[in-house]
């Protein structure tokens, strides 16, 4: 169909079948004003472009024209080998999305196409509201879901869901934004999207602000499972950034030249990199501008791309802007062997190395330089760091019990502990409980004992506990590990799953 300086108003019905060898293989919007709307139960399906010019597998809009989609209205399984599988949205273009309208399942299938649900073109607009989705679209370039150059905003409880970018080079699963786009997203959810780089959101040039909604559950094949950020400016005041993951390396957020503004209630968890956390990766020298108070009520994990070489500070405006509020409430360390402190001098955030000493209660040992045997030494690490000359220290760990040469007249150091279960899946507020059994390393000896004969730890109070009996109780989904520890510090473990 081909609409020229007029209006075409379809509220039910379906158009499909067609085919176009350039632009919009069903609809095709021009002229000045030119005004298209969809409402109802309408339909537009299986239509396609099949030329190397044609954009829009579904709807092609043109310059200074106006599209809306409302109601149950649907544009799926359309196809294109250029940009856009579903709509394009040409330059001075406006498209807007509400009420339960869909766009699925639509293909920008040729080499490197852009834009498997939506594409808007420099100085397009995009307005997603009500409970509108896209959903399971593919593209082959950037943008399964969304590939924005204009303006594009997100808002209610609108969805860009498993969409995907299929290739080896893929990005942008769900949305990506390029060149002098804007992106706002003030509520609805970016998940389940999946790409090899940048599965959630890609921002290349441009800006992405994010005040609400949630970005969560996006898979990267490869690299950065959330949000990347290149050359542009990037400003969360509110809304969730979670539980993503990627293959390689970077589960969350990438920043990369590019600012990076942070106020409010905001959360960056639970993204990771198989075990391993993985929520916020800056460059050496990037900082992230505190713009207002911070409220978030869990830390954010915080590493750099590459290795530290001292005190590394990563935030701007934090001391006029958050005073004298403990740092460790808002960030936390992600990078190995450093953790969060505040600069004394400039009052920013910085990642500072933790040093480790080794320490003997009641007497100094070198524990290399250990000739004696038989003798009862009792052992712990203690972390600490330098600030303003002075050492601070930060904790230590649980004391260790044992005897040089493994035992005496009387006693002897443990050699094994043995656990009834390797690995337990429960549910959140289940318990069970775990039976250890330690074995010395001289029969008919007792076992070195100053302290419970098994110590229990858990390596993530938020996904489960355990008590001094070894009762495991569940009190979060994840996964977590349950260490059991001799007093010698000979110890072994089990793997929790809670779901």
């Amino acid at each position: 169909m081909f609409l020229e300086y007029g209006t075409f108003t379809m509220e039910g019905g379906t158009i499909t079948g067609n085919e176009a060898i350039k632009d919009g293989g069903d609809v095709y919007v021009t002229g000045t004003s030119g005004t298209f709307a969809m409402s109802g139960n309408s339909k537009i399906s299986e239509n396609k472009t099949t030329g190397n010019e044609g954009n829009g597998g579904g709807v092609y809009v043109d310059t200074s024209c106006q599209f809306t989609m409302s109601g149950d209205s649907e544009i799926s399984g359309n196809t294109t080998q250029k940009q856009d599988g579903g709509v394009f949205v040409a330059d001075m273009c406006a498209f807007t999305m509400s009420g339960n309208s869909k766009i699925s399942e639509n293909k920008a299938n040729g080499d490197n196409s852009n834009g498997g649900g939506v594409y808007v073109a420099s100085d397009g607009g995009f307005t997603m509201s009500g409970n509108s989705t896209i959903s399971g679209n593919e593209a082959t370039g950037y943008g399964g879901g969304v590939f924005n150059k204009g303006t594009f905003t997100m808002s209610n409880d609108s969805q860009i869901i498993n969409n995907k970018v299929v290739g080896s080079d893929g990005n942008g699963g769900g949305v990506s934004n390029s060149g002098s786009g804007t992106f706002e997203m003030n509520g609805g959810k970016i998940q389940g999207n999946e790409a090899a780089y940048y599965a959630g959101v890609r921002v290349d040039g441009g800006s992405f602000t994010m005040k609400a909604g949630e970005i969560s559950g996006n898979k990267a094949n490869q690299s950065i499972g959330g949000v990347y950020v290149y050359s542009a400016t990037f400003t969360m005041s509110g809304g969730k950034i979670v539980d993503n993951t990627a293959s390689v390396s970077i589960g969350g957020v990438r920043v990369l030249s590019s600012t990076f503004n942070l106020s409010g209630e905001v959360d960056i968890s639970g993204n990771k990199v198989g075990e391993a956390d993985s929520n916020v990766v800056l460059s050496v020298g990037q900082t992230i501008t505190i713009q207002n108070e911070l409220k978030n009520t869990k830390p954010i994990g915080v590493s750099f791309s590459s290795a530290l070489t001292g005190d590394t500070v990563f935030t701007s405006d934090y001391g006029s802007k958050m005073s004298n509020a403990d740092p460790a409430k808002y960030f936390k360390s992600e990078q190995d062997g450093y953790g969060v402190f505040k600069n004394e001098t400039s009052n920013e955030v910085m990642l500072a190395k933790i040093a480790i000493e080794t320490g003997f209660k009641d007497e100094t040992i070198d524990i290399e330089g250990v000739k004696y045997t038989g003798k009862e030494i009792k052992a712990y690490v203690r972390a600490w760091m330098k600030v303003g000359g002075k050492k601070v220290y930060l904790g230590d760990s649980p004391e260790l019990h044992a005897i040089t040469g493994g035992y005496d007249a009387k006693y002897c150091n443990a050699k094994s502990v043995k656990l009834n279960k390797s690995a337990v899946t429960l549910k959140v507020g289940k318990t069970t409980t775990v039976k250890a059994t330690v074995k010395g390393v001289k029969s008919g000896k007792k076992l070195l004992q100053h302290v419970r004969k098994v110590r229990w730890y858990s390596s993530n109070i938020n996904v489960a506990t355990v008590s001094k009996s070894g009762k495991i109780k569940a009190t979060g989904t994840g996964k977590c590990t349950i260490w059991a520890i001799a007093n010698n510090g000979v110890r072994t473990s089990v793997k929790v799953t809670v779901k």
